[in-house]
């Protein structure tokens, strides 16, 4: 069995896009990447330190992608929708990712 055989979740990785018109900006979010990951919940209100930084985080995800995921995207996994709190790149190698991300309650799924 392979690692990549946890990875069974679809994640939908968003980012925002800014326009301008006549009557002001509108922000847009635009699906960047679809990735497989593997999903957990943390249990209850877990915090993490990670590079000196203590954060609050609702779920834990772990995937390999090479895609350029930030803080400023958000996460869209079965209806729920998430903000990267902390990215830390496992390997340090640019592929294999951990993503503590805390739920967007702002954000309804549509």
């Amino acid at each position: 069995m392979s690692i990549f055989d946890f990875f069974d979740q679809d994640v939908t990785v968003q980012r925002a896009t800014e326009s301008t018109t006549g009557w002001g900006g509108t922000k847009t979010w635009i699906d960047n990447a679809t990735i497989k990951a593997a999903v957990t919940k943390t249990h209850g209100f877990e915090r993490f330190s990670a590079d000196k930084k203590t954060v609050f985080a609702d779920y834990k995800l772990y995937m390999a992608s090479t895609e350029d995921i930030t803080e400023k995207d958000v996460l869209l996994w079965n209806g729920v929708y998430m903000n990267p709190v902390y990215i830390q790149d496992t390997l340090q190698r640019g592929h294999h990712l951990k993503i503590l991300a805390k739920i967007d309650y702002n954000k309804a799924a549509t």
